[in-house]
């Protein structure tokens, strides 16, 4: 988005980035590979929160209590143990995760602790099945240089991963055991990000660092971004899950517009009196209404002094004040959503005054129904009701999703320091000077002179660059040791993404180096394969012609239309023999065949 003065409103932003690691579980030896077929066997867990080290229950932790969802564990006998399931204590640290950690914390010019200690992160929405997520400080105090200059790095932690979310019912979480215990990498960087495109270079500079130790792993949801964002007036936002870089200037920019309009909000409400919970009993006003939504069920409402013409106001792109109560209202309450005063005649609902005598609303007065039981319905209103007096102060202190629109939606409270406790099982880790003099000895190369190694290998700039950052550079470089063709394998594996198998493209770059294939081929083999063939069928659908009979044919479209020249000539080969057989090699003979003639 233009205009945005990033230094005039006072805006604030730093980074927490997520790398998963592909070295094996983090405190057991099972493998990290997602699976999608059917589990062998299911376990149900109840969590409940516990207290942290100050003697407080972390408020993330109460709502997910106030849920009371039962949490169903999908695992594999010969890929998950008893550590996932937390009937058997944790092992040591994967001693492959922790080299790794201290590679990338020296890379980001990062000081090591001397001694760790693992801490449980209380975490009760059901993905870590022990009700806590595991996690130890390794380094503090780096930083990466940006155009923009330095950007601090505070603190680079070693956790595990959590389950992976395979789906919910009102009742019900359904999660995988495969993804739990996958080594992460976290970094979190201080608020030095200046602008939404600064925040994109950060996150891609510092994901390039971790790519260069050949540990990260591939593919979709691989790293994680999470963004604190806050400007002048406003409060810290943590946005999570922001995946895909591209998409992160948007999410900035439309969460900085958020909290401006949240702003003007504060300041045409602060000179109102603060609404009063009272909730009431409305259902006899609807028993006969022709609305589907509401019509003879059991309705409750509030009122929200000062509030009519602010909660149909749009403070996000196809987001409302409205939008947020309702998220809250499904979060906290467990209800579809909400109707508000600002959105009746779009239900068909048409006795508004009787509503608005009901509930004692005055010239300027808002309301909110819930359709729902007492119970229900009471938790949902106080959620509105705690949200609209939160409008007052401006902004929420809060968690929020990132949507694929760019925009976000409410996840849950900011969690404190009340979720941390010391891992009892686990003794502290002494990071000795011998053990990080031999890190030392094998750090990995910086993105600036990998990329100096890709084009002294035969790469373009620009293609050296796309390969770095597509992810694939491990794979690139396995591939080049054994075919080279360095430019060939790049843009293949840049056309392929992430949708071929490394055995796929052995077998494609084994038969274009034994000339059973023309480079030409080489993406419409690609294509056939995605669209649902082997690559055997791929290949043998585009092995090369032999040279008698290329020679054969050049003859005899020369000679019937020579006379037209050599573009016409090509133009006329390549409809029989595109992919079939290397387009320079077809050219060259041509010519000499026109040359002859």
């Amino acid at each position: 988005m233009m205009g945005i003065d990033y230094k005039k409103i006072g805006f604030k932003c730093g980074l927490e980035i997520h790398v998963q690691l592909n070295v094996g579980k983090l405190f057991c030896p099972c493998p990290s590979i997602l699976r999608f077929d059917e589990p062998d066997y299911r376990v149900k867990r109840k969590l409940t929160p516990v207290a942290g080290e100050l003697g407080e229950v972390d408020v993330a932790a109460k709502l997910e209590e106030i849920k009371n969802k039962t949490f169903v564990y999908e695992g594999y006998n010969n890929e998950n143990c008893l550590v996932e399931i937390d009937e058997e204590p944790p092992h040591k640290v994967n001693s492959e995760a922790l080299t790794t950690a201290l590679q990338v914390a020296l890379m980001t010019n990062m000081t090591p602790i001397d001694e760790f200690f693992v801490m449980r992160k209380t975490v009760v929405d059901g993905s870590n099945t022990s009700g806590f997520q595991r996690t130890a400080l390794i380094a503090e105090n780096g930083f990466v240089e940006t155009s923009e200059g330095k950007v601090r790095i505070t603190y680079l932690y070693l956790e595990e991963d959590a389950a992976r979310k395979i789906k919910e019912t009102s009742k019900s979480v359904f999660y995988r055991l495969d993804r739990l215990g996958i080594p992460l990498i976290e970094l979190r960087t201080e608020p030095d990000i200046v602008s939404a495109q600064h925040a994109k270079e950060t996150a891609e500079k510092i994901g390039l660092i971790t790519r260069m130790t050949r540990k990260a792993m591939r593919g979709i949801g691989t790293i994680r971004q999470d963004v604190n964002v806050s400007i002048r007036g406003g409060e810290r936002v943590e946005i999570k899950g922001v995946q895909d870089l591209r998409s992160m200037p948007k999410v900035i920019d439309n969460e900085i517009i958020r909290q401006q309009e949240l702003l003007k909000i504060k300041s045409e409400i602060k000179k109102n009196k603060k609404p009063v919970f009272n909730m009431i009993n409305v259902s006899k006003l609807f028993v006969n209404s022709k609305s589907k939504i509401i019509g003879g069920k059991e309705c409750y409402a509030i009122k929200l002094s000062g509030f009519k013409g602010l909660i149909g106001k749009e403070i996000n792109p196809d987001q409302r004040l409205g939008t947020e109560f309702s998220d809250y209202a499904k979060i906290y309450g467990g209800v579809k959503g909400i109707i508000h005063s600002d959105e009746l005649p779009r239900y068909g609902i048409n006795n508004v005054i009787i509503l608005e005598k009901m509930l004692l609303c005055k010239k300027n007065d808002g309301f909110v129904i819930v359709i729902a039981d007492e119970i229900v319905a009471r938790e949902s209103l106080k959620s509105v009701f705690e949200r609209a007096l939160a409008c007052f102060k401006g902004v929420p202190k809060e968690v929020r999703n990132a949507l694929q629109n760019g925009t976000t939606t409410f996840l849950r409270p900011m969690p404190g320091a009340a979720r941390l406790y010391p891992e009892t099982d686990l003794k502290p880790f002494i990071i000795s000077e011998d053990y990080l003099k031999d890190i030392y000895s094998s750090l990995p190369q910086t993105p600036e002179n990998e990329l100096k190694t890709l084009i002294g290998n035969g790469l373009t700039k620009e293609l050296a660059s796309q390969i770095m950052k597509s992810r694939e550079i491990s794979l690139f470089e396995d591939l080049f040791s054994e075919f080279g063709n360095a430019r060939i394998i790049a843009s293949t594996i840049l056309f392929g993404k992430d949708k071929l198998n490394k055995e796929d493209y052995k077998k494609i770059f084994s038969a274009l180096k034994q000339g059973k294939i023309s480079k030409e081929a080489v993406r419409d083999i690609i294509s056939v394969v995605l669209n649902g063939n082997s690559v055997e069928t791929a290949i043998n659908s585009y092995e090369s012609i032999s040279d008698l009979l290329v020679n054969r044919k050049v003859k005899q479209v020369v000679k019937k239309c020579g006379v037209k020249g050599f573009a016409v000539v090509m133009g006329e080969l390549m409809k029989e023999f595109r992919g079939k057989v290397d387009g320079k090699k077809l050219a060259e003979l041509v010519k000499k065949e026109l040359k002859n003639k």
